[in-house]
């Protein structure tokens, strides 16, 4: 059958299809460094834990709190489709090869067009949100290659608004010296982009998404980029951002041409990197909506110095994922022009993943809280969107673009796997930010006791202001401190701008 199908000249039939298929049956193929597989093994069962047993297994390794932080790619080494497959051969550890996997995920999230699935009863797209924590000079700057997969299909769209926009700018001139009644005043071209600048205002963002089918990517391995422009005036688009994750509208206004715009269904991802302060620079506590949304995964600092000339002679790694980024650019275009996509779980897959995250949610609200709810949950949707995007990779082996997908067991496997590691470098960021958190409470605590110990009996606002000078505090946040005291009846207001402390009995 496999000879047959070779000799037809099908698209998508390769060697890479024939093993995948050997593995759908259960026949699991490891590769020498020669590139020659070695001896199938197939499962016997003898031994083997049925679906249920092995959830229940992998909800309780994610809760281990034991040793160094766990990879993934060690896990699904060999079982990944093609094109993430020959992703993981450039990581030099498991620690790179998760990291090159997880950005090249989240990157072509944002370029899978007419693909689209539905969770609890809504239309969902790929888009994934992505952060790479690591102290400074530990490698995460290894990211930026996966930049490279997807900048063909931007560098494409914004050559054809160049040339569109010259051709615009020769009528314009033409239509300004004749004036004639007859012409049509020319339309601007629309600007069709894919990456967008964290660091831009919050209309130029919605614009660039509005114009370009309503998808986008914000890529920025300086992940104080996005920080900064959510705390000014003119760029927060944090609202919105939270919006796109779910697809849900973001309407703005555009002075140039007083026109109101509804960005009906945001498809946006985004990847960034940064060191732990600048996370918590973007997200600074745990119950901020930007956390239970992102992806995360914490690089381990090592201190063995890496040989940075050990890689063989040959093409460079920007060369590499330049010339890998034009065969996905091939592949996007074919999405663009195919029918669109239904992706969905087998009816097996629903009950595993139900009671999987049911499990998990029991678990984690046990340990950490109500805070880690929204995690569990909005994970769950990520898990969803992991595994439409395996599947959808596996088309550039098969070449099946007529039929909706239904997701492998290999892939729903490979997806829990990623998951597992993912949800256990998700604890540990919400771990860092809740002890930054008891700090600060701490001393904001302190530094507010010790505010209105050292007030007379009686005081006014001169006296507070001049206080909180001293202490190096804003008045604003004096304000904030006698506001607090009035409230739990430390202090009482007398006349006009004028305050008294209230003896504490007992």
């Amino acid at each position: 059958m496999y000879a047959k199908c070779i000799s037809g000249k099908r698209e998508g039939i390769t060697i890479c299809y024939l093993f995948d298929k050997a593995r759908e049956a259960g026949i699991n193929y490891e590769f020498t460094k020669s590139g020659k597989p070695s001896k199938p093994t197939k499962p016997t069962g003898v031994g083997k834990m049925d679906d249920t047993e092995t959830d229940t297994v992998s909800v309780l390794s994610v809760l281990s709190e034991v040793g160094p932080l766990p990879t993934f790619s060690d896990q699904v080494e060999g079982l990944l489709p093609g094109f993430l497959g020959l992703i993981s051969v450039y990581g030099q550890t498991y620690q790179e090869k998760d990291v090159l996997l997880l950005g090249t995920i989240v990157t072509l999230s944002a370029c899978l067009p007419n693909v689209y699935g539905r969770y609890a009863g809504m239309e969902v797209y790929p888009n994934l949100f992505f952060f790479l924590t690591a102290r400074a000079s530990s490698g995460k700057g290894r990211l930026n290659l996966c930049r490279l997969l997807v900048q063909p299909i931007h560098d494409k769209l914004y050559k054809e608004y160049q040339a569109e926009r010259k051709e615009y700018l020769k009528q314009k001139a033409a239509y300004e010296a004749r004036r004639s009644k007859s012409m049509v005043k020319p339309d601007p071209p629309i600007k069709h982009l894919l990456f967008i600048p964290a660091n831009s205002s919050a209309t130029s963002v919605y614009q660039i998404l509005s114009e370009s089918d309503e998808r986008g990517l914000i890529f920025e391995t300086e992940g104080d980029t996005l920080a900064y422009a959510f705390a000014s005036d003119f760029g927060n688009f944090s609202d919105g951002f939270r919006k796109a994750f779910h697809h849900e509208p973001i309407s703005y206004h555009r002075r140039t041409d007083d026109e109101h715009v509804d960005i009906k269904h945001p498809q946006l991802s985004t990847v960034l990197s940064g060191t732990p302060e600048q996370l918590r620079s973007l997200i600074r506590d745990t119950e901020n909506g930007l956390f239970s949304r992102f992806i995360f995964y914490s690089m381990n600092t090592g201190l063995d110095w890496m040989d940075v000339f050990s890689l063989p002679k040959g093409p460079s790694l920007d060369d590499e994922f330049a010339e890998m980024g034009q065969t996905f650019t091939a592949f996007y275009e074919r999405l663009c022009k195919t029918r669109r996509l239904y992706f969905q779980f087998k009816p097996s897959q629903n009950e595993r993943f139900h009671r999987y995250f049911s499990q998990l949610q029991f678990e984690l609200y046990n340990r950490y809280g109500e805070n880690m709810i929204a995690s569990v949950r909005r994970m769950g949707l990520i898990f969803y969107r992991i595994a439409m995007i395996l599947t959808t990779l596996r088309i550039m082996q098969h070449g099946d673009y007529v039929s909706d997908m239904y997701c492998l067991d290999i892939d729903f496997d490979n997806t829990m796997k990623i998951v597992n590691v993912i949800i256990q470098h998700t604890v540990s960021v919400y771990k860092d930010l809740c002890s930054i958190q008891d700090a600060l409470k701490e001393a904001t605590i302190s530094m507010r006791s010790k505010f209105l110990k050292d007030m007379p009996r009686e005081f006014d606002w001169d006296l507070i202001f001049e206080k909180a000078q001293l202490m190096k505090v804003s008045n604003r946040t004096a304000e904030r401190y006698i506001a607090h005291y009035c409230k739990v009846g430390a202090i009482e207001k007398q006349a006009s701008g004028m305050y008294r402390k209230i003896e504490q009995k007992g």
